[in-house]
């Protein structure tokens, strides 16, 4: 993508780099906007970059340069307590291998977060 991040965006990438060991370069000058209620599909080959974004979008990984925003919360300008909140408040995604915690339905897994905010089912619709 080459277009700059829009203002109304609720997720943007602006000119996101991440490589690994300094050498790996894995995403390389990564701009994009996503907006609320907006679905993307990423395809590619292992080793592609789409969990590296996904972990970054997620606020589990930093950009080796650029920024990452999240509902107007650049990620790099928060401490972990910060990109905590980020991840129960705005964004959510359930891991490949799940990492769900087993005493809990699907269903109370995915509405955890939503308990933690004192927030009904209801209230989230």
């Amino acid at each position: 993508m080459t277009s700059e991040p829009r203002t109304d965006a609720f997720v943007a990438f602006d000119h996101v780099q991440k490589s690994y060991d300094g050498v790996s370069l894995v995403v390389k000058d990564l701009n994009l906007s996503i907006g609320k209620g907006e679905f993307l599909t990423m395809l590619g080959p292992s080793g592609s970059g789409k969990s590296t974004m996904l972990n970054m979008m997620g606020a589990l990984d930093q950009p080796t340069s650029g920024e990452v925003v999240i509902d107007g919360h650049t990620l790099s300008s928060l401490d972990d307590d910060g990109r905590t909140r980020i991840r129960r408040d705005s964004i959510g995604f359930i891991f490949q291998f799940f990492n769900l915690l087993p005493s809990l339905s699907a269903a109370q897994n995915v509405a955890l977060p939503l308990h933690l905010r004192h927030w009904s089912r209801a209230k989230a619709d």
